[in-house]
């Protein structure tokens, strides 16, 4: 029950603040749990690699539908985001990072090369997740939290 209601709070937080993203390809008016002023994009290679909020996306990232990110996101060369995954501020996901989805990741997040994140997984703000590393499914990642590169998370842990 106390992971229902922290996964449910960090969504809250993320899609409350401005400026967030939405890639349903659809009209935002009929969401109301993304941003009034949010932005809608394509899923496809040949939409900009930049948003108007400073988020930069790879014309080569693989994005699933119903991505909701913040300001200042990067999403390298290579990297899979799948559908459902809400990314707040100032997060960066390096080239070849596979995010499974319904994966929540706060503020200030680093994601390194090559690390797999699997579905359900909560990663807190400033956590910094290593090169390789691969997070199971449903892991909760503190904020601050440091996974050394090639760190091999099993599915339900707490990470602080």
């Amino acid at each position: 029950m106390k992971k229902m209601i922290l996964i449910f709070l960090i969504f809250l937080m993320i899609t409350s603040s401005v400026g967030c993203i939405n890639t349903n390809n659809t009209n935002n008016t009929n969401h109301p749990a993304v941003a009034p002023n949010a932005l809608s994009i394509q899923n496809d290679q040949d939409s900009a690699s930049e948003t108007s909020d400073g988020s930069g996306i790879s014309p080569d990232a693989e994005i699933g539908e119903g991505l909701i990110i913040g300001k200042n996101v990067t999403i390298e060369s290579g990297a899979s985001v799948g559908k459902g995954v809400t990314i707040g501020p100032n997060v960066i996901i390096e080239s070849g990072a596979k995010i499974d989805q319904g994966v929540v990741i706060s503020s200030g997040v680093r994601i390194g090369q090559n690390a797999v994140i699997s579905q359900g997984v909560v990663i807190n703000s400033n956590a910094v997740i290593g090169q390789n590393a691969v997070i199971g499914q449903g892991v909760i990642i503190l904020p601050n939290a440091v996974v050394s590169d090639d760190a091999k998370i099993s599915s339900g842990a707490i990470i602080h």
